[in-house]
Parts: structure tokens; C-alpha cells; sequence
């Protein structure tokens, strides 16, 4: 699923842990999801995707069409997502260690990119 899209949208009212958007920027994704709970932590406004209010449909078209309509920009932001992505993954194997024999970052997440 991954493979093919080109940005990953999550407008999200309640996201305590982001899993899902690390996983799309292993991926190479840039991502757009709602300004609280964990998004601002893991997207990086202007960097690594956009964040938007929550629950206002105005703001979440408009980012939609700016990353969509830019592929420059997004191709930029994507490689900035792949690489906190691996990083990512690599600090969450060091912090379980049920994670220690599984493959690297980089591997997981490029199969997760193949659907």
C-alpha cells in the first residue's frame, strides 16, 4: 500500500502513540496528520510533513493539495521521513528487547512498503 501513495494522511482526533505514521515515513512518506496528542512529536511542521487543527476539513485539503501538487517537496520531506523512520525503529528495538532478533529498521519497514 505504501508503495504507491505519495503522502500519508491521518487527520486523526486521538493518536497517543503514532505507530502508524513512523511507519509511513520508513516508507518514505511524508505525512499530514492534526496538530495534538502525538502527531507534533513525530511530524516536524514544514520538515517531515504538515500538521493541521484537528477536525477542520479546510486546513487538511489545503495541505493535501500543497504536498500532492509539489512532488519536489514532497520528494524532499520523504527522504527526511525515511531516515527518522529507521531511526525510529532502531531506538524502539533498543528499548524492547523482545525486538533485539528482529530485522533491521530499514528491512521491516521496506517490506511494510510492499504491502
Amino acid at each position: 500500500m505504501y508503495e504507491t501513495a505519495g503522502v500519508f494522511v491521518m487527520p486523526s482526533l486521538y493518536e497517543p502513540l503514532g505507530y502508524a505514521f513512523l511507519e509511513a515515513m520508513g516508507c518514505g512518506l511524508p505525512c499530514i496528520g492534526t496538530a495534538h496528542c502525538a502527531m507534533p512529536e513525530i511530524i516536524t511542521h514544514g520538515q517531515t510533513g504538515l500538521l493541521v487543527p484537528p477536525a477542520e476539513a479546510e486546513p487538511l485539503a489545503s495541505a493535501l493539495v500543497q504536498l500532492l501538487s509539489d512532488s519536489p517537496l514532497s520528494e524532499a520531506w520523504g527522504r527526511k521521513c525515511a531516515l527518522r523512520g529507521y531511526l525510529a525503529a532502531s531506538l524502539e528495538r533498543r528499548r524492547r528487547p523482545d525486538l533485539a532478533g528482529a530485522d533491521s529498521g530499514e528491512q521491516r519497514s521496506s517490506s511494510r512498503c510492499r504491502g
